[in-house]
């Protein structure tokens, strides 16, 4: 498991070196992401990627994730100047990968990732 987690961080950083993604655009985003959602779907859910998120040093987050009740549906997680930097999760069209324009799922107005450890041992290892 912990190789795909470094497997998963290498495919971004090419993939952002190449400027295949956007970091200020949130539909580009949304659709990196749900392609590289979906290059990991394993039938076995205990070897699947269930969610990948990105947090920039102004406190702004992206990522996708699988709905918990509904494991083949995603939803875009999103915290930054759209929201207020709240953080709320949109559905997801997975064909376009568009989440602009749905009203969040959910929100959380105390989510702050800069706080977490996964964020501040990411920046000790930043690409």
């Amino acid at each position: 498991l912990f190789a795909m987690t470094e497997i998963i961080n290498d495919l971004v950083a090419q993939r952002f070196h190449r400027g295949d993604m956007n970091i200020h655009d949130g539909d580009s985003m949304d659709l990196f992401l749900v392609n590289l959602m979906q290059s990991f779907i394993n039938p076995t859910p205990l070897y699947s990627v269930q969610y990948i998120y990105m947090t920039l040093p102004n406190g702004t987050m992206h990522g996708m994730q699988y709905v918990a009740e509904n494991a083949s549906a995603l939803v875009s997680g999103v915290r930054g100047t759209r929201n207020n930097f709240s953080y709320n999760f949109y559905p997801v069209n997975e064909r376009t990968g568009h989440s602009s324009g749905y009203d969040p799922v959910s929100i959380n107005a105390i989510y702050d990732p800069r706080c977490r450890p996964w964020y501040r041992n990411a920046l000790q290892h930043s690409f």
